[in-house]
């Protein structure tokens, strides 16, 4: 069996859902202008460093809070943007290149709902978002259309070589409707998502994915919830994602599973804290335990960006790497 060792490169440059397409559903509800920022130099400059690191393998995000989406009044997706289909194809290029193919997710449950969505002009839009996700969820002629967006996007011959595999959902969990928000001065938002429909739509979605293009699918999950979805997707799943952060790199043994599984995010437990110690620790571990644990693979969380000071990117706002990242070379050394 062939180890893997990936990084997670969720999002662009910090540009958040609209690093590759154009957001049709944020328009009305922020100042700026929310189209695409994808800078080939800099996603180049990203992909042969961790090329040069020895990981072949990327995790990226494609949808995020419908971003490259266009909707219909109704709700249904109409087509991917025609830049998300532009910018997906440099980036796989770019890929080529380097000899580097991508986990592409494409969907995440945590920016629905998020906070930062009550600065919009036009008042607070999370319970449109909220209805947005739940028509893509719960309804199956819309979970069609996004669907079949998404395969056209994995199916185009650049991009479709430049597959890995295929999160369908990141987390799902995060927009279970019993994790509702509630705010005191805009009441709750409720999605209206069971835990019925999210098992419906993995489902759907890794059998119409895999039947459509050929890609590998699979889901990735946190730990605390893992086990309540595993029985429920092993037979759609082509393997098992799990999702852990932990400073000394604690996993489950898991092999009664009976079905190949792979860390899909790690990291240090300490999520919000800068520790070049903590970090390197956690990295190292992770790697070690998923492979002696009998896991064919294991992704970093995150590389980061130019500019950027996020707690858990293993480069430095001025791109340099930071000591964690001679963990992942030397361990690639030995696999």
């Amino acid at each position: 069996m062939t180890f893997t060792v990936g990084i997670n490169l969720p999002w662009i440059d910090d540009q958040y859902d609209h690093d590759f397409g154009y957001n049709m559903t944020r328009k009305e509800d922020v100042s700026y202008d929310p189209k695409p920022t994808f800078s080939k130099q800099n996603f180049e400059r990203y992909i042969k460093d961790i090329s040069e690191m020895g990981v072949k393998v990327v995790r990226l995000w494609l949808f995020e809070r419908f971003e490259g989406l266009q909707f219909s009044h109704g709700g249904y997706v109409l087509n991917p943007t025609t830049d998300m289909f532009m910018n997906l194809r440099e980036a796989c290029i770019i890929a080529k290149k380097y000899d580097v193919k991508f986990y592409f997710c494409l969907m995440d449950t945590w920016g629905i709902l998020s906070d930062d969505l009550k600065d919009s002009i036009n008042g607070d839009p999370r319970k449109k978002y909220a209805a947005i996700i739940n028509g893509l969820i719960t309804t199956k002629d819309k979970r069609e259309t996004f669907l079949q967006a998404a395969v056209d996007i994995l199916s185009e011959k650049i991009i479709s070589e430049s597959v890995w595999a295929v999160d369908v959902i990141n987390e799902p969990d995060g927009i279970l409707r019993d994790r509702s928000m509630k705010d005191p001065s805009n009441g709750n938002i409720d999605t209206g998502i069971t835990f019925d429909h999210l098992i419906e739509y993995i489902n759907d979605a890794c059998n119409t994915i895999k039947s459509k293009t050929g890609h590998r699918v699979s889901c990735g999950i946190q730990r605390e919830v893992f086990e309540q979805f595993t029985n429920r997707i092993k037979n759609s799943v082509d393997f098992f994602d799990i999702h852990h952060y932990d400073n000394e790199g604690v996993l489950p043994s898991i092999s009664h599973l009976r079905k190949e599984y792979i860390v899909g995010e790690c990291g240090q437990g300490d999520r919000n804290e800068k520790n070049d110690s903590k970090q390197k620790t956690a990295i190292k571990k992770f790697l070690e335990n998923s492979k002696n644990f009998g896991y064919s693979g294991c992704f970093v969380w995150e590389y980061g960006f130019k500019g950027g000071d996020n707690p858990l990117a293993l480069i430095n706002s001025d791109e340099t790497h930071r000591p964690a990242i001679n963990e992942i070379k030397e361990f690639l050394k030995n696999v």
